[in-house]
């Protein structure tokens, strides 16, 4: 993540910076379309659209690393420890065991 991105969305926490810059280096690693197409974009939205591939792409990891001779039934189970972290970032409440 470039400086003028980050300050340009007005992010100045350092953990969260380093968390843009990560998700941009992952964007650029393995959408470079993406990536590319992301450069069109106002400065500063393109961190904003680098979490978003992030996100997308750990999720996508996820569902595609199950094993394939599991359930399609197991996805649900596989991604349940990520739903907090995922809830947390979405700014909502942590689900409930049940959910």
């Amino acid at each position: 993540m470039t400086v003028r991105e980050l300050d340009a969305a007005a992010v100045h926490d350092p953990a969260l910076r380093a968390a843009y810059a990560r998700c941009r280096t992952l964007n650029a690693r393995h959408g470079r379309t993406y990536f590319l197409a992301t450069r069109l974009l106002p400065v500063d939205r393109r961190p904003a659209v680098h979490a978003l591939y992030g996100f997308a792409r750990h999720a996508d990891d996820i569902v595609d690393d199950l094993d394939s001779a599991a359930s399609p039934g197991s996805a649900p189970a596989r991604c349940s420890p990520w739903r907090p972290s995922w809830s947390r970032g979405c700014g909502g409440p942590e689900p409930s065991p049940s959910r």
